[in-house]
């Protein structure tokens, strides 16, 4: 994983300064970095949202919330755009929240929404297939499915659906499609 100290350099020319607000550069050398402009740009937005000065601390403060898929019109705060695949993040200590694409979440806060998107992906092309437990997880966190479905569904997610008698197999289904439409439109 790129670190921010590889973009960003803190300088302090006296243990009184240390107390100030850290001077910040960018260095101009991408040989050098290794760090794209792009890259920059979402950690400083990410720092200006955070408590902490520090893109380490920064880093710890972000919880992921909930995701959602674009229409093709939204922009990541790195500032690429289109973007499809939304993640909503959640300050623990401030509450700020920010919406980064799915590439950038793996970057630099480490948390792997692909898992979700990979299952969606599966049930949109084939709603008979199941989800994983990391977006039956979420599902259930976000209240997109009720207690007793997500209890439902562990049962039986990974049992062939052709095993499944017509009435599991139609609940399993419906479940799916709620997914699907959450997910869809969760600009919440």
């Amino acid at each position: 994983m790129l670190s921010f100290y590889s973009v960003i350099l803190f300088r302090a020319t006296s243990s009184l300064d240390l107390h100030t607000e850290p001077r910040i550069t960018l260095h101009s050398n991408r040989r050098q970095t290794g760090e794209k402009l792009s890259q920059h740009k979402l950690i400083t937005a990410l720092l200006a949202l955070s408590q902490s000065d520090v893109w380490r601390e920064a880093q710890l403060e972000w919880e992921f919330a909930t995701i959602y898929q674009g229409q093709g019109d939204d922009s990541c705060l790195c500032g690429h755009t289109p973007i499809i695949e939304l993640c909503k993040l959640r300050n623990k200590l401030n509450a700020n929240t920010a919406i980064v694409g799915n590439c950038c979440v793996k970057r630099f806060l480490n948390i792997y929404p692909d898992l979700i998107f990979d299952a969606v992906k599966r049930i949109e092309r084939d709603p008979t297939r199941s989800v994983n437990l990391r977006t039956l997880n979420q599902a259930v966190r976000e209240a997109w499915i009720t207690k007793w479905e997500y209890d439902f569904y562990k049962q039986i997610h990974k049992k062939q659906y052709r095993k499944l008698s017509p009435k599991r197999a139609s609940i399993k289904i419906e479940v799916n499609h709620k997914i699907l439409r959450r997910i869809r439109n969760n600009r919440r």
